[in-house]
C-alpha cells in the first residue's frame, strides 16, 4: 500500500494546526454553531476513524475535553 498521500495529508494537517493558538480555539467558525476548538476535535475524530479503518481495527474510545 502506498501511504504517501496519507502521509502528505497528515503533514499538511499538522502544519496547519501547529499555527493555532489557545486563544484561537474559542473563535467562531463561520456558518456553523461551533468554534475552532470544536472543529479541531471533530477533525481529530475523523482522522482517528480513518486511521483505524486503514489499519483494519476499531478506534479505542476517546473523549475530547
Amino acid at each position: 500500500m502506498d501511504a504517501s498521500i496519507l502521509h502528505a495529508a497528515t503533514e499538511d494537517f499538522a502544519n496547519y494546526w501547529s499555527e493555532v493558538t489557545v486563544g484561537d480555539l474559542s473563535s467562531p467558525v463561520p456558518g456553523t454553531a461551533g468554534d475552532i476548538g470544536d472543529l479541531y476535535c471533530a477533525t481529530l475524530a475523523a482522522y482517528r476513524l480513518a486511521t483505524a479503518s486503514i489499519a483494519g481495527s476499531a478506534p479505542r474510545r476517546w473523549h475530547a475535553h
